[in-house]
């Protein structure tokens, strides 16, 4: 598991590494990086969306659909749960939040797929990796449609908050409508697998986005105790908590599955913030909110080589 975890931050630090050595340079910076950001967040990703939504969805399905929206529901409930939790302790005198709008969005958005989806393979059954599809698709949803659109204005204000249509958001609705009408399965199975690597490389590319989004930052950055407060409450107290919550006589949460379930609630409230929220920022929000939320990321993922070892084996040893 370690292993695995070093393995997947290893990687997230190699292509952001290569982005920062390419778009290091001032004139990259500013002329190519910006048409680069286009590429991945108006093209590769809805592009992504539609073709992966119609071939995860039928496997997924297999499961039911019960399951299939609890876990879809979860997401969203667990997202709103670490934001009112941010948007709370961002009140407090003690906890002395400078941006308070991108504080909350970075404990709102955890990395739900990059770094969980690479343990979960080595601990989690099968069904467990086939029902995060829901999971995921609620939390793109979530980041696409509510989340992207605050990072633009840089103001919250739930009450004004409303889902707005963007390329992304497009391509999973796209996508969607391609899976319930079963035209995907028109298309030979080559065509579909060339397409799903072509997709995939938006992932990859928005490693790459991330690292040349660094390589913006001009400005020190620099550990503060505000850094040490978040990582104490949302790296450490939340996954406590919901280890102690999962860990209760839940009806439907035995046998393997159920297992697995545990496992896939604790490790997603240990992982750290999304690293694509970096990536949006840069394309959209201000030079302050950029410098701000890459300080929080990059803490918190150097926090989280401690932190998820420790939770998940705890959750290991105490549901086994």
């Amino acid at each position: 598991m370690i292993l695995q975890l070093l393995h997947t931050v290893g990687y997230l630090t190699l292509l952001a590494g290569v982005g920062y050595a390419v778009f290091r340079h001032p004139w990259m910076q500013h002329h190519l990086f910006p048409k680069y950001l286009v590429l991945i967040l108006s093209i590769l990703f809805p592009f992504y969306f539609v073709v992966r939504v119609p071939t995860g969805w039928a496997s997924a399905t297999a499961l039911g659909w019960p399951l299939l929206v609890t876990l879809f529901l979860l997401c969203l409930v667990m997202m709103g749960v670490q934001g009112w939790l941010g948007q709370t302790i961002s009140r407090r005198r003690w906890a002395r939040v400078s941006h308070p709008t991108s504080y909350v969005l970075i404990a709102a958005l955890h990395n739900a797929g990059f770094v969980p989806l690479p343990i979960l393979e080595r601990l989690a059954p099968e069904g467990v990796l086939l029902g995060m599809f829901f999971y995921l698709l609620a939390f793109n949803l979530a980041f696409w449609g509510l989340a992207v659109p605050i990072i633009e204005t840089g103001h919250l204000e739930l009450r004004r908050v409303r889902f707005r249509l963007n390329p992304p958001v497009v391509g999973m609705g796209i996508g969607c409508l391609v899976a319930i009408s079963g035209a995907h399965r028109l298309v030979p199975t080559p065509v579909l697998d060339w397409g799903l690597r072509i997709g995939e490389l938006a992932l990859d590319g928005a490693l790459v986005a991330l690292g040349g989004a660094l390589a913006g930052i001009r400005e020190p950055m620099r550990f503060r105790r505000e850094h040490w407060i978040f990582a104490g409450w949302r790296m450490v107290l939340y996954p406590a908590a919901v280890l102690l919550l999962v860990a209760l006589p839940w009806p439907g949460l035995n046998g393997p599955l159920g297992w697995g379930l545990r496992m896939m609630m604790v490790l997603q409230a240990a992982t750290p913030p999304a690293t694509q929220t970096l990536v949006v920022t840069r394309a959209m929000g201000s030079a302050t909110q950029l410098h701000y939320t890459s300080g929080m990321l990059l803490f918190s993922y150097l926090a989280s080589l401690v932190t998820i070892p420790t939770f998940v084996g705890l959750a290991v040893v105490w549901f086994a």
